[in-house]
């Protein structure tokens, strides 16, 4: 998914560390009006992060391995444990 594309709000992705995240909402920098990502981890603490939209959509070269940083995860892929957090 490029940066420019839309994101809809529930969706799971995975972080390319392997960890799980519910996309939550979409902010606006008060400054530069840059798009923001507001995503929650789906494991304990849960915590909330806001990443740029931009820098959220990017590849990554790790080991010499392209990868994006995260990656939209279907429901039906997802951890028996994690499907809970599935609003369908």
């Amino acid at each position: 998914m490029r940066a420019d594309q839309e994101l809809e709000l529930g969706d799971i992705y995975r972080h390319y560390k392997g960890q799980f995240y519910k996309l939550l909402h979409l902010a606006r920098h008060s400054e530069t009006l840059e798009s923001i990502v507001v995503y929650q981890a789906l494991y304990p603490d849960f915590g909330i992060w806001v990443r740029p939209k931009k820098m959220f959509f990017e590849r990554l070269q790790i080991d010499g391995v392209n990868l994006l940083r995260f990656e939209k995860i279907s429901p039906k892929d997802l951890p028996s444990h994690l499907k809970k957090f599935v609003s369908n």
